[in-house]
C-alpha cells in the first residue's frame, strides 16, 4: 500500500471484529418489530425483557405465511 493516508487502516471496522451482539423481535410476517444493539459482547436482552417485548407488540392478525408455524 503506498498511500500514506490509509497506512494501517483496516478494511473492517474494530467493532465488526468484537462481533458485538444485535438482538432482533421479528414477526412472521418477516417485520421486525424491536431490535438492539449491543456496546459490548455481554449487551443482549435478558428473557425477561425479550418476553416482556414479544407480549407488549401486536402481531398482525389473520393467515400466517406459508412455513410460519
Amino acid at each position: 500500500m503506498d498511500d500514506p493516508a490509509r497506512a494501517g487502516a483496516s478494511a473492517v471496522p474494530q467493532a465488526a471484529r468484537l462481533g458485538l451482539p444485535a438482538d432482533f423481535l421479528i414477526a412472521p410476517d418477516g417485520r421486525i418489530l424491536a431490535a438492539k444493539y449491543g456496546e459490548h459482547a455481554y449487551d443482549q436482552w435478558s428473557v425477561d425483557h425479550l418476553l416482556e417485548l414479544a407480549t407488549q407488540t401486536s402481531l398482525p392478525s389473520g393467515p400466517r405465511p406459508e412455513g410460519a408455524s
